[in-house]
């Protein structure tokens, strides 16, 4: 594979085991949760759409709209995650947009990508006929395909987060749920919500226009903790079914990021350095603190 990965952050950390009790005082130990439904043992294919977005881009708030309902109409099932990269996230110096969402990663996703323009999103960043980033008003008939795919993984994540030194410890269990062929990286991201400054947009359903001043920005990519392409699954060529990987992570969150509105996004992608080979396999997001 072409060492395309440039890494933010990247420390693995063991993780203490917390016995079962009525309270737990910090670290915090927050697991996620993988099913669907009222069937509590099913596995459910989760989606990642990435929303290529920036404050300029007039549209964008139309297309955030289109990734929320779609998030409320399949609870639990979708994963948004706002990448604010290009020519309509730069911050300016002086004026409305100051604010600054884009960071190395973002960058990087959106150059390897091609993202030409803004909206455009990622739907598990599966190719359809010869396309892998699609427009806002595609994203519902895509994301339907996926969620009618079988999950072919699981992935468990637990949090520990210590509010007085900021450390956050992240444990990424990897199910397996059949034979799989390939080679496979995980990435943890880490995302923000509700940042609030200025946004373009000229859809008057979406909000004031020409600039609405008081615009929520949720799900905001702050990073990825092991690189932009993650760091690799498994080492030799597949996965048999029933398999579990570990997988650690951990980080110092920066002092500006608020804790309660952080999220751990950790997803299972193909190793490839083509752009179209790159699907998601399984993903999986929590809060670091309630």
């Amino acid at each position: 594979m072409n060492k395309i990965i440039k890494s933010l952050l990247f420390t693995f950390a063991t993780v203490a085991i917390i016995t079962a009790c009525d309270k737990i005082d910090e670290p915090f130990l927050k697991p996620s949760g993988q099913t669907g439904g009222d069937d509590t043992t099913k596995v459910v294919k989760k989606v990642l759409l990435e929303d290529f977005t920036g404050h300029k881009c007039t549209n964008c708030p139309a297309a955030a709209i289109i990734a929320k309902n779609l998030a409320t109409q399949y609870p639990d099932r979708i994963i948004t995650i706002g990448v604010h990269a290009g020519y309509f996230a730069k911050a300016d110096q002086l004026g409305d947009f100051t604010a600054s969402y884009s960071n190395a990663t973002s960058e990087e996703l959106n150059t390897f990508y091609g993202v030409e323009s803004n909206p455009a999103g990622l739907i598990n960043r599966t190719a359809t006929d010869g396309q892998v980033v699609f427009g806002k008003d595609q994203w519902e008939t895509l994301v339907n395909l996926e969620l009618a795919k079988e999950a072919e993984m699981s992935i468990t994540l637990k949090t520990v987060y210590n509010q007085s030194t900021r450390l956050l410890n992240i444990t990424a269990d990897v199910k397996s749920l059949k034979d799989l062929s390939g080679l496979y990286n995980i990435v943890f991201a880490i995302i923000e919500d509700s940042l609030q400054s200025p946004q373009k947009n000229v859809d008057a359903f979406a909000g004031n226009t020409p600039i609405i001043y008081d615009y929520v920005h949720m799900h905001v990519l702050r990073g990825n903790l092991n690189g932009t392409f993650g760091s690799e699954l498994n080492s030799t060529e597949g996965i048999s079914s029933g398999s579990i990987i570990t997988k650690y992570a951990s980080t110092t969150l920066d002092s500006k990021w608020v804790a309660k509105n952080i999220k751990i996004v950790a997803y299972v992608i193909n190793r490839s350095s083509d752009k179209y080979q790159t699907s998601v396999i399984q993903a999986e997001e929590k809060e670091i603190i309630d």
